[in-house]
């Protein structure tokens, strides 16, 4: 493995280096429960975007992004929306008022003003699809939510994301050595940089089963609306990931691949992340789909 980790260090590609760094996460990262990496509870932080500017996040009660009350116990007139995914749904860039999830419930309790509405935001950088079924299953359950709406780039993605990177570093003596050092922590993110993209399709859809099953079953038992939002309106692969009996939403950004994406006025200039305006316009677009699964007289979520 040392030799591995040196080889790469030193002949290794550069892209990606200096992002995603995870032993530059790891001051903020909370993995003791689940396994699941999440901020550390009840939290104000100043974090700097890619073009240098700052904005501030709060976490709520149980480490994920929000300053809202999260919602009791299962209740009549209510409406639990939970989004899921990586820094684009977790609001890198915009402060907490201007995330997806914060735009998303101010849309629906105007759209439905006799519901109490309750959309929690659990993105987290570098999310990929694995670690928000994990997050769903550690945490988001709990909250028995009506509405499930996962983030997808339109491809099988990676196994090795933020999640599994700091649990890496954390449950390896090597890289807990490493760690110890500047030049380890250099060594290690150029290392999982590279690994990331060290894997096979057959691997990620197996990392992905054990979760998809559950979501899939509590979707059958409990009648959780699933949807899949994706920023480049591409769902390809996604008939291998998912069963064929459940029911999914999926909703497009109205934008064309990444190019249309990084070419709208949408995101933040330097950066890539939506800004408040594009926070307001994809809210608003999951809200419309979302708002479809909901009877408008009674506020009960409709049957699949």
């Amino acid at each position: 493995m040392f030799l591995i980790l040196l080889a790469v260090a030193i002949f290794g590609p550069t892209f990606g280096t200096g992002s995603w760094d995870a032993p530059a996460m790891m001051d903020r990262m909370d993995c003791s429960e689940g396994g699941v990496c999440r901020h550390f509870p009840s939290k104000v932080m100043h974090v700097r975007d890619g073009a240098g500017g700052t904005f501030e996040v709060t976490s709520n009660a149980i480490g994920f992004r929000g300053n809202e009350s999260l919602p009791a116990e299962r209740v009549a007139d209510t409406l639990v929306v939970q989004l899921y995914g990586d820094s684009m749904i977790h609001g890198t860039g915009v402060d907490d008022g201007d995330t997806i999830s914060a735009q998303l419930q101010e849309d629906l309790k105007g759209r439905f003003p006799s519901l109490e509405v309750a959309v929690m935001n659990f993105g987290m950088p570098m999310n990929y699809l694995r670690s928000q079924l994990e997050i769903y299953e550690t945490w988001g359950r709990r909250y028995h939510p009506d509405i499930v709406v996962l983030e997808y780039h339109g491809h099988v993605p990676s196994p090795r994301d933020i999640n599994h990177r700091v649990r890496q570093i954390r449950e390896s003596t090597l890289f807990s050595q490493l760690f110890r050092f500047s030049l380890g922590r250099r060594v290690i993110n150029r290392y999982q940089t590279w690994a990331i993209g060290q894997y096979s399709k057959s691997e990620a859809l197996a990392a992905l089963r054990p979760g998809v099953e559950l979501l899939a079953n509590d979707q059958r038992e409990r009648g959780v609306k699933v949807a899949v939002f994706s920023f480049v309106s591409d769902f390809t692969d996604l008939d291998e990931i998912f069963p064929p009996d459940i029911h999914l939403t999926r909703i497009d950004s109205g934008l064309k691949g990444w190019e249309g994406y990084r070419a709208s006025p949408y995101i933040i200039a330097g950066d890539g992340h939506p800004n408040p305006k594009g926070t307001r316009m994809f809210a608003s677009r999951i809200a419309a789909k979302v708002s479809q699964s909901v009877d408008t007289q009674s506020g009960e979520v409709l049957a699949n």
